[in-house]
């Protein structure tokens, strides 16, 4: 079983994932930016590190592969901690591991695990479509001579004419209601009732 596909699709939904005995993954979010120097535009990204400290069993890893294989949580267990033995083996003997979209694994000169992201790879959904581009820059556009006006122009003046329309369409409509509510309601009926 591959026990790499269930951390890559949980990586997508959850910003850390513990390979229990062995590690956990953490989605580390960062927001667009622009590399002023290359004016390059770069999407928001969530970058993935490896924190080996983080080694207890939350659950998730092995619920999802519970979930989806349908064996029991115990097996499921016993099939995380065979991967992670096969796993220490392959660093002892000096072997690098690779996590296909994730990143790899070596043992260090103090035999410590080093990680090395996959930094092809966006985890961040609300990302997804978006890649990089470039843009070249805009010369001679200063925004300040969009925003200020100069003084030396006159400011805009409206044509009496067209003042008088919208008075007159404000104040027509008015004037008909002010005519019609009286007429419509008992205000100038007499309230005087015809005996017989």
């Amino acid at each position: 079983m591959d026990i790499t596909t269930h951390i890559r699709e949980l990586l997508f939904s959850h910003d850390c994932v513990i390979v229990p005995g062995f590690g956990g993954f953490i989605g580390n979010y960062t927001p667009a930016r622009i590399d002023k120097t290359t004016s390059t535009f770069y999407p928001p990204v969530k970058q993935i590190s490896f924190n080996r400290n983080l080694n207890h069993n939350d659950g998730l890893l092995v619920g999802k592969i519970s979930e989806s294989s349908g064996v029991n949580y115990g097996d499921s267990r016993n099939i995380v901690d065979e991967f992670v033995v096969s796993l220490r083996k392959k660093l002892e003997k000096g072997e690098k591991i690779v996590f296909d979209n994730i990143g790899s694994f070596v043992n260090n000169q103090e035999g410590n695990i080093q990680f090395e992201p996959d930094r092809t790879v966006n985890y961040y959904l609300d990302s997804y479509g978006l890649e990089s581009f470039q843009y070249p820059p805009l010369e001679g556009y200063d925004v300040r001579n969009r925003i200020m006006r100069p003084l030396d122009k006159e400011p805009i003046r409206r044509s009496p004419s067209r003042k008088i329309l919208w008075r007159a369409a404000v104040i027509v409509p008015l004037l008909a209601l002010m005519i019609a509510i009286p007429l419509r309601t008992d205000l100038f009926r007499s309230k005087v009732e015809k005996s017989i």
